[in-house]
């Protein structure tokens, strides 16, 4: 069965758009996230080096280290076609990773900030304590 690669293209890209949305970032580490309570704990666990960049040849992605990171990077460092690249990341590694917890065969997307992620707040407990913290932030600034 030929690989059709412009159809992987396009699956890996629609992935990662919902892996993306699946509230990464500051709010992705709220409790109300759409993210495994493993995702959560291994991002409050993350060092300021615990991700990578995977996927350079066809749509870089910020990860978590870990195993399927470390193979990614591997294929990407002996200059491993797109296909092949494509046939090794499948259909489903952002899903098994974000949404069913699986670190070890899924990615877990996620920005550099990780590191500096303690807890796991409420999204209210976010927004309020930048609406608190603005005054004393921009009192400073003057």
């Amino acid at each position: 069965m030929a690989l059709d690669v412009d159809k992987m293209r396009e699956i890996c890209r629609l992935e990662a758009m919902e892996a993306r949305n699946t509230e990464t970032m500051l709010a992705g580490k709220t409790e109300r996230a759409k993210k495994t309570a493993v995702d959560k704990e291994a991002i409050v666990k993350a060092t300021d080096t615990g991700t990578t960049i995977t996927g350079r040849k066809f749509g870089p992605a910020r990860v978590l280290k870990g195993e399927f990171a470390t193979n990614m990077l591997e294929l990407e460092s002996r200059d491993a076609t797109p296909e092949e690249l494509l046939v090794f990341i499948g259909i489903a590694r952002s899903r098994t990773g974000e949404l069913d917890g699986d670190l070890v065969e899924g990615e877990a997307y996620c920005g550099a900030i990780a590191g500096m992620i303690n807890e796991i707040v409420s999204a209210g407990d976010v927004v309020r304590n930048i609406v608190e913290s603005y005054s004393g932030v921009v009192a400073g600034l003057k």
